[in-house]
């Protein structure tokens, strides 16, 4: 099994919400890494998965955790076509 990359999230609001009420996204971007460079912190950061929550689309629970695991996926998909990049490890 492939090591698990890190995850952040960012919450993002529509131009329509109020008082945090409407819709809004969560984006789901993982730190990225050169291949064959030590582990260190670089500026780029690859964008997996943005996902609506909140309004009329509400999220059920458990599925955030879905969609972390498919962000993770993508991530590590990406990483696997890359010829440059490769992802941060998620720390246990």
């Amino acid at each position: 099994m492939s090591p698990i990359p890190w995850l952040g999230e960012l919450r993002v609001y529509g131009s329509d919400a109020v008082d945090d009420r409407g819709p809004f996204w969560r984006g789901y971007f993982s730190d990225l890494r050169r291949k064959g460079e030590p582990d260190r912190e670089i500026d780029d950061v690859l964008m997996a998965s943005v996902k609506e929550k909140g309004g009329v689309h509400g999220v059920k629970t458990g599925e955030q955790d879905k969609h972390m695991t498919d962000a993770g996926e993508a991530v590590m998909r990406w990483c696997g076509k890359s010829s440059i990049f490769t992802y941060r490890v998620q720390q246990r």
